[in-house]
């Protein structure tokens, strides 16, 4: 492990039982592609202005705006992609679809995590991520460190980096929302995490997948 990411051995595997819940459960959720990105955040605030973690994921965009608007640099670019990601992210890269889906429909899984997992968590989610070979370089929206757990790796030697900026770039801003180039970037340390092993993660500090081959699918809690 680098020091960004930490097993934790104390929790047990998920029983293969609970676990093929969980893959019917992804087989059964899972949107194409385009359906499933771009998350238009606009929208969801229009639809929910009252939502404190809305007014922040707006607010964000906002603030992209108003960089721009002041000639403030931005490390990263929007997610896209065809001949726009190729330009920004360079050849080969393809940027996976993500989704995040709540376990309401899982009340066995639910009760194992609330019998197992002894961290405080505010939220938790099973994330869906395919179509692609990397999830760009990226800081995370509305959280610090998230305790995952790897069903589906997503192939044999699939790496999870962590990165800093180069330092030509070190004054350019961050914000969630963008990707980060890897031409901009150092890499700091990774590591390809075993199936089925419990991590925490470091999600304030750039990070990113790479070497995807086939659907990852993973549990991740918001640590508090």
């Amino acid at each position: 492990m680098n020091t960004y990411i930490r097993l934790i051995n104390s929790i047990p595997q998920i029983p293969v039982e609970l676990e093929t819940q969980l893959l019917d459960y992804a087989n059964k959720m899972q949107k194409s592609a385009a359906e499933g990105t771009p998350r238009d955040y606009k929208l969801q605030f229009l639809t929910n202005p009252d939502n404190p973690a809305m007014q922040f994921k707006y607010q964000v965009f906002r603030d992209i705006a108003a960089a721009a608007e002041q000639g403030i640099p931005l490390l990263g670019f929007e997610k896209k992609k065809g001949a726009a990601g190729v330009a920004n992210f360079g050849e080969g890269y393809f940027q996976t679809t993500h989704q995040y889906i709540k376990f309401d429909e899982l009340p066995d899984v639910k009760e194992w995590i609330k019998e197992n997992i002894p961290f405080k968590f505010t939220d938790s989610k099973f994330q869906i991520i395919h179509g692609g070979n990397v999830l760009l370089p990226h800081v995370d929206l509305l959280q610090e460190q998230v305790l995952k757990y790897i069903v589906e790796p997503g192939g044999d030697n699939v790496k999870t980096a962590h990165y800093v900026p180069k330092l030509e770039f070190a004054q350019h801003a961050i914000f969630p929302s963008l990707a980060f180039p890897y031409s901009r970037l150092d890499e700091v340390g990774s590591v390809v995490i075993p199936p089925r092993a419990w991590h925490t993660l470091d999600v304030k500090t750039i990070h990113g997948v790479s070497g995807l081959e086939t659907r990852r699918v993973c549990l991740s809690f918001k640590l508090n």
